[in-house]
């Protein structure tokens, strides 16, 4: 692939963009324990302020609150370090955003609490990706969508062994 066919395929336009559902609470399942709405709010603010306990191959972040309280983060993978800010919507979502111009990279992921019927919980994630990597046209796609479907779903698991061991529980 040239280099101008890339730069074709990462314009504003040609982002990848999918999202899907995970079940949190299934109701007709009594084998499984029912989270409540603010035990999975929690675990979704807990994976955004201390991401380490979500993403074990994480070596270090650096988390602070801003005023308006959203959080900006510094993620560091070995060398490789992500700049991100993670936005909330009290009890309903969590918006993280990187946008770095110097790499020509815009990624967006919104985690949405749907309830459809009470305790039917499920949290819906939402991304938009635009890089040399990310892309609509990126023969990968499918098996990044599929990776981040995988992660989205441990993240669920992982929401529930916290619940399980009393971490999610109101102070």
């Amino acid at each position: 692939m040239s280099a101008t066919r890339i730069e074709t395929c990462v314009e504003a336009g040609d982002a990848l963009r999918f999202e899907h559902l995970v079940q949190v609470n299934d109701l007709r399942d009594r084998r499984i324990e029912t989270l409540t709405r603010e035990q999975l709010w929690r675990g979704l603010l807990l994976r955004a302020q201390t991401p380490k306990l979500f993403i074990p191959w994480l070596d270090a972040a650096e988390v602070d609150a801003a005023a308006d309280g959203s959080l900006t983060r510094i993620l560091h993978f070995g060398d490789f370090a992500v700049r991100d800010r993670v936005s909330f919507e009290d009890r309903h979502s969590v918006h993280y955003e990187v946008d770095d111009a110097r790499a020509d990279t815009r990624f967006t992921l919104l985690m949405r609490i749907e309830e459809p019927a009470p305790d039917a919980l499920f949290v819906r994630f939402t991304y938009e990706a635009r890089s040399v990597d990310h892309h609509a046209h990126s023969p990968l796609g499918d098996m990044v969508k599929s990776a981040y479907r995988h992660a989205d779903e441990d993240t669920v698991f992982r929401i529930r062994q916290l619940a399980a061991s009393g971490v999610l529980e109101e102070q």
